[in-house]
């Protein structure tokens, strides 16, 4: 089951313990919320200066391709890493 799914299914437990429905559009706008976090400032420039220096980047990941996709794009880091390593089947 993808993390995300898993987290909606934990916030509709809570909610349905607690008496307060859960729609699906609020699971939604959470599951987006969280793909679309930004990295911490110092991230993008920090990888770029280890792959200038040499280092060959890996990434390991529990999200889906599409998540982890998205993800690279906006905190702006994508084509930093040689491989990536994940739940998914990768291409790369």
């Amino acid at each position: 089951m993808p993390f995300g799914d898993l987290g909606g299914a934990v916030l509709r437990i809570i909610g349905a313990a607690d008496g307060i429905p859960v729609p699906d559009s609020e699971i939604q706008m959470i599951k987006e919320a969280i793909a679309t976090l930004p990295a911490h400032a110092e991230v993008p420039a920090a990888l770029a200066r280890l792959r200038a220096a040499g280092f060959r980047m890996f990434t390991l990941t529990n999200n889906p391709k599409a998540t982890f996709d998205q993800g690279l794009n906006v905190h702006k880091i994508d084509g930093i890493s040689v491989r990536i390593y994940g739940v998914a089947a990768y291409d790369s």
